[in-house]
């Protein structure tokens, strides 16, 4: 993850951001005119996405946790 100056004299940084099913890497992109408030950008959206993935949970489980939670009241 290192900013790279555009031509237009801005900041961009692109960091990787998923893999689909057929194997193909998705990049996402920032850019700002700022370098040090691009880096918080990059780093606010990482901790969000990383927060996001830890939250999923699959249906079973959630079913699970309802069904426990009925014999437990």
């Amino acid at each position: 993850m290192k900013p790279r100056k555009t031509p237009s004299v801005k900041w961009r940084i692109q960091i990787y951001d998923y893999t689909d099913d057929q194997g193909k890497q998705h990049k996402k992109s920032f850019t700002h005119s700022d370098k040090k408030e691009l880096l918080r950008i990059v780093a606010e959206y990482q901790i969000k996405k990383e927060q996001i993935a830890e939250r999923r949970i699959t249906l079973d489980e959630r079913l699970s946790d309802y069904h426990t939670q009925l014999i437990n009241n």
